[in-house]
């Protein structure tokens, strides 16, 4: 038994912090309350029904919500696929430009959707992320565990590099840099990019990947037409002079690079044919068919937290007469008036 999303436990910060504002309340509630006159007395004029019940059960509700988050799972079944011992890394660019919806749901979506999309028709090989912007950064190593691989990628956004920018050399050198050099299996790195504002000299980079023996697939995300960006907060992007940026695809670096480290370009406007030309690439030059391996299938239990939170939702929500969040708000909004 373990968790998917372990980290997602840090957000349990936010209990004691409720607790701490709870008491700060009810402080200030019984000194408003005293200021007014006799404490019974008051106490049976403006409150209908005791608050601390609706506390806890608010408390325990994200509580559950929380840990639901964090994706409990155990070991379920084990699955036979074909044993593959070679490596590919995505390099994926989530620059602001990525938010353009020239292609859609967007160029980022699109991007993920056609990893998810090669993963799954590759079961047995080992893939890993990088993510880059400004700088690049390695989300997970190597692994033949796709399913954590494809839950870490749901969760990139352009938001998850904090320094904007397009920097494919220092995403391909930080993928490079994750092989070995006298590794024997088959090494590649397919980079997903709109291609704009690219930053250093790539010739370099191109002679170490050959150096390693590392084979490149370029993917151009986007579209030559292009379309207005926003930032990972949605909200429209402007130049100096206040008009609305419209970012397009530039695929004369992508070309480049995938001619100069005798790779492949593939275009990501047809998902599908996408798909089927990187999975043709993956097959190539393929030295690593080592029979089949066994992996894990895992069954997922946060549902069994999610419904109880579901449930206690509602009961707060749908108490009879009037809720006890609006009493409060209510009372709260009454003794303010009267200090």
């Amino acid at each position: 038994m373990q968790f998917a999303q372990p980290n997602a436990f840090y957000l349990l910060i936010v209990i004691p912090i409720l607790l701490g504002l709870f008491w700060l309340y009810q402080k200030w509630f019984k000194k408003s309350i005293n200021k007014l006159g006799n404490p019974e007395v008051v106490k049976n004029i403006v409150v209908t029904g005791s608050q601390t019940t609706t506390k806890f059960i608010f408390i325990g509700t994200v509580a559950l919500l929380i840990i639901a988050l964090a994706g409990l799972r155990i070991a379920g079944g084990q699955q036979k696929v074909k044993a593959n011992n070679a490596t590919t890394f995505f390099c994926l660019d989530v620059s602001n430009s990525m938010n353009a919806t020239d292609i859609a749901p967007s160029r980022l979506d699109r991007a993920k959707l056609l990893i998810n999309k090669v993963i799954q028709s590759n079961e047995g090989q080992k893939f890993g992320l990088v993510v880059f912007a400004g700088n690049a950064y390695i989300v997970s190593p190597a692994t033949a565990d796709n399913s954590i691989l494809m839950m870490q990628l749901n969760g990139i956004n352009t938001g998850s590099v904090p320094t904007q920018g397009t920097n494919i050399k220092s995403a391909l050198r930080t993928a490079s840099n994750c092989f070995n050099a006298t590794e024997l299996s088959s090494k590649r790195i397919i980079l997903l990019s709109d291609g704009e504002h690219h930053e250093g000299d790539m010739a370099s980079v191109i002679d170490e990947l050959q150096e390693k023996s590392i084979q490149l697939a370029t993917v151009a995300v986007g579209t030559t037409s292009g379309s207005t960006i926003k930032d990972e907060n949605t909200a429209p992007i402007f130049d100096e002079d206040g008009k609305e940026v419209v970012s397009t695809l530039h695929t004369e670096l992508l070309e480049s690079l995938a001619a100069d480290a005798k790779g492949i370009f593939v275009d990501a406007s047809q998902l599908t044919t996408a798909s089927s030309s990187l999975s043709d690439f993956l097959s190539q030059n393929n030295n690593s068919d080592n029979g089949y391996t066994t992996i894990l299938n895992y069954q997922y239990l946060y549902q069994w937290f999610l419904l109880p939170a579901i449930l206690l939702l509602m009961f707060l929500l749908l108490k009879k007469k009037h809720s006890s969040i609006v009493k409060l708000v209510t009372v709260t909004a009454f003794l303010i008036t009267a200090n």
